[in-house]
């Protein structure tokens, strides 16, 4: 994770797996690749380990699974060192004639392609694919569905047949469940002190996925529903000298830049505290009094000194 993100989002040492090819079902005697990940550079050279059903496997930073088999399906995770270990990721090994693929770990913001992918000679070139029951596509020459980006609502369970031997359709099913990108932005105010005057720090919390550490975010702030500045790097708004007509309700938005997935925070409501005349008169006066009686004790601290001198030398004469 690039350190200019690092003050707003929550960076953890938990690495993550991926997959390569990014899918998350193969069929048998297929080959594919886990890359144990980390957000940032592992102190010296760490030791990477690959556990698979919560059973210790492999070692190493990649994982090269050739010509693979029914034992080698299962939940993967892996290890960096002493770290935690990562969020369990699924492969699935199978020998049916259909399956439908898709990454196995999707979040909110990627690019979301389905395939309806047969290994058999005999299989129709297209494919129709389902969504919760309703057809999203029917096509005689193409077995992968685009769903552009994805957003949280494109969890649901898909489905996709294709014709096997021109005989009846064969058909696979995958449940998709969209993680969050980053969470919803929270606001905070950076002092307890709100009296007109104060300096003020507004800040716009959020966490970012390690995963998709890379992501470009942007930081909105709004008062009474009007925008205070446009979206900038930065997740703070600073109040100078804040004044009584600064009060009002605030809003954060997170903005990701490339895929234009929003989040809005929670109202968070501030109240400037007017200071009024008669505290500042006292205010003024309690210091006039303590100059006043600073320049007298000095006074009196001087001739106190002078006395002395004088008694001195008379002594001497």
């Amino acid at each position: 994770i690039n350190c200019d993100i690092c003050h707003y989002a929550g960076v953890t040492a938990t690495p993550w797996v991926s997959f390569q090819p990014d899918v998350g079902k193969i069929f048998f005697g297929e080959s594919i690749t886990l890359t144990c990940n980390v957000a940032s550079p592992v102190q010296g050279t760490p030791t990477y380990s690959w556990y698979r059903d919560n059973k210790r496997i492999s070692s190493g930073q990649r994982l090269f699974i050739n010509a693979a088999l029914g034992a080698n399906s299962g939940n993967y995770q892996c290890q960096a060192g002493t770290s935690e270990r990562s969020d369990a990721v699924k492969l699935k090994v199978t020998e049916s004639y259909v399956t439908l693929q898709a990454p196995p770990t999707i979040y909110e913001g990627d690019s979301l392609i389905l395939r309806c992918h047969s290994a058999v000679f005999g299989a129709s070139s297209g494919a129709v694919f389902y969504k919760d029951g309703t057809t999203l596509k029917s096509s005689t020459s193409d077995s992968a569905l685009s769903l552009g980006t994805a957003y949280r609502n494109a969890s649901g369970t898909y489905r996709c047949s294709r014709n096997i031997f021109n005989d009846r359709p064969v058909i696979d099913e995958a449940l998709i469940s969209v993680k969050e990108l980053f969470s919803k932005p929270q606001l905070q105010v950076s002092s307890n002190e709100t009296r007109e005057g104060a300096n003020l720090t507004i800040t716009c919390s959020t966490t970012l996925t390690p995963a998709r550490g890379s992501t470009d975010l942007r930081f909105g702030f709004s008062k009474d529903g009007r925008s205070t500045q446009e979206l900038l790097l930065s997740n703070k708004l600073h109040i100078r000298g804040a004044q009584v007509n600064q009060s009002g309700y605030y809003t954060c938005e997170v903005e990701a830049v490339a895929s234009r997935i929003k989040k809005m925070s929670n109202t968070l409501y501030i109240q400037i505290q007017e200071v009024k005349q008669n505290e500042g008169r006292v205010l003024v006066d309690y210091t006039l009094q303590n100059l006043i009686r600073l320049i007298v004790s000095v006074c009196l601290s001087v001739l106190c000194l002078c006395f002395v001198i004088n008694h001195l030398k008379k002594g001497k004469t």
